[in-house]
């Protein structure tokens, strides 16, 4: 548990006109100071409840009154302190960092230890790459917040973590010019080819197998952290949800049994058959932007020097193993689905 000083000189800047949440929400990387605060610890223990519990959530430069509920399916089961989602009032929080907000993800440090905090860094990375390599992604905010429990047993009590907030699909679809997608299936040939072949390998460059174009027995629509958004050039793949990746090699992390591989580390590509040539623009896309992705472990705040290296060191593997792009793209595409 940590405590930490009021927001003073966040008063004293909107005291001289400045305006500090003058930037728009995902345009920054720099990450977000902010406090929440609220019933935590019964928000946290009712882990079956789907019930909105009013919150305040601070920044420098304003409160905003926010309902906050659980979220997640997998990491309720197996989290502490399971992801949340924030529901602002649209018009209240106009002229703010949060304006036309409505609904956001906060992706949370899951279990009370640091190596949980060191896995939701390495996640926020793994957002960050894939922005890298395609404007249709998910992007996402680094927060680090302080937690203010208001229950009265707990009074005063605080712990500060970081956690980040992800880009709500209804902002993406308008930055891209889409549609979000409800298909119980999906076809080849309704996909955007060039989109799903840069989705397919960057799930290999991270080590991620807990995706699919199936839709699952638990859900109405396809597919399993995938979203889909109709584009002009057809359906794009968007991924979310990386904590199960080998780059970021969670302690719960498992692979699938049917994939006979020992630990979540091991690369497996399980890209759909798509033209070769697809798959070879997409290996080049991420060799072009092999510098950009392999410094960024290096500029995630928080992110331990052995985890810097660690992910770097991954990184890199990647990249040795496929230098031969035309050799590379044969191979997927012999192994292709």
């Amino acid at each position: 548990m940590k405590c930490r000083k009021s927001f003073a000189a966040g008063v004293m800047l909107i005291a001289f006109g400045m305006h500090v949440d003058a930037a728009p929400l995902f345009e920054e990387s720099a990450a977000l100071e902010i406090e929440l605060v609220g019933p935590i610890k019964d928000l946290i223990a009712d882990k079956q409840g789907d019930q909105d519990v009013a919150f305040t959530l601070r920044t420098q430069a304003s409160d905003h009154q926010v309902d906050v509920r659980l979220r997640g399916n997998s990491r309720r089961r197996v989290c502490e302190f399971p992801p949340l989602r924030l529901k602002f009032n649209t018009q209240a929080a106009a002229e703010t960092l949060f304006e036309n907000q409505n609904k956001l993800k906060l992706v949370t440090h899951c279990r009370e230890n640091d190596a949980a905090e060191q896995d939701l860094l390495k996640e926020y990375m793994a957002y960050r790459i894939f922005s890298i390599l395609s404007e249709k992604s998910y992007r996402v905010r680094l927060v680090s917040i302080t937690y203010v429990d208001t229950d009265p047993t707990r009074a005063g009590t605080t712990l500060k973590r970081y956690g980040f907030l992800i880009e709500s699909s209804n902002e993406l679809a308008e930055r891209i010019d889409a549609t979000k997608a409800a298909r119980t299936g999906v076809s080849r040939k309704s996909l955007d080819s060039q989109q799903a072949s840069l989705v397919y390998v960057f799930q290999y460059l991270i080590g991620n197998t807990d995706w699919s174009m199936v839709t699952a027995d638990t859900d109405e629509f396809c597919c399993h952290n995938i979203d889909l958004f109709e584009t002009d050039s057809g359906l794009s793949l968007i991924p979310y949800d990386f904590d199960l990746s080998g780059l970021v090699d969670s302690s719960y992390a498992k692979p699938d049994p049917s994939l006979r591989v020992r630990n979540v580390k091991r690369r497996v590509y399980r890209g759909y058959c798509l033209p070769t040539d697809n798959l070879t623009s997409a290996l080049q896309t991420l060799a072009e932007k092999q510098h950009d992705i392999s410094a960024l472990p290096f500029d995630i705040p928080g992110l331990t020097a052995t985890e810097k290296e660690t992910a770097s060191r991954y990184l890199r593997e990647y990249y040795k193993s496929v230098k031969d792009i035309e050799k590379t793209a044969k191979k997927f595409d012999s192994r292709c689905l």
